[in-house]
């Protein structure tokens, strides 16, 4: 009877020529073996998304909480050394810097770190001696060089 049941008797129905599946013809196992395997990898990926988060939160922390402490050192160091270049002054030239040792010493220290940051300015100015990512885009070029042949090729057999 046409639109019944296949008779499981009989077996599988005709392959087309050349005994190869079509693309419509995949069995339903397959299938759902790939949708459970792209599950699989998705919820591992998603598992991993979060461990790398949680690694670069605390990495973040960390880096912000060293960096606090490193510009707190600098700032005590630096009052410290303007203090003590100040009263050295005084003690040292009191005709010439007698009050006025500790200002003098600030003076000269933020303009040491006024040419410092110019110093570094003109280094980020900077352009790089190679370009950058040059490797990426010379396989960028031989792959177009590639694609062009194989489209040469292709309209030259047609």
């Amino acid at each position: 009877m046409p639109g019944s049941q296949p008779d499981p008797t009989r077996g599988p129905p005709p392959r087309p020529e050349g005994g190869a599946e079509s693309p419509g013809d995949t069995p339903p196992s397959f299938i759902g073996g790939l949708q459970q395997h792209l599950e699989a990898r998705g919820e591992l990926l998603a598992i991993e998304s979060r461990e790398a988060a949680r690694h670069t939160a605390r990495k973040a922390l960390f880096g912000t909480a060293c960096a606090g402490a490193a510009f707190l050192a600098y700032a005590l160091i630096l009052c410290a050394t303007v203090s003590l270049s100040g009263r050295w002054l005084e003690a040292g030239f009191p005709d010439h810097f007698a009050k006025i040792g500790w200002q003098c010493a600030a003076l000269v220290i933020g303009l040491l770190h006024i040419i410092a940051a110019f110093i570094f300015l003109a280094l980020l100015r900077r352009k790089p001696i190679e370009p950058l990512f040059e490797a990426t885009r010379r396989e960028f070029q031989k792959d177009h060089q590639w694609i062009q042949d194989q489209q040469t090729g292709n309209e030259s057999k047609s």
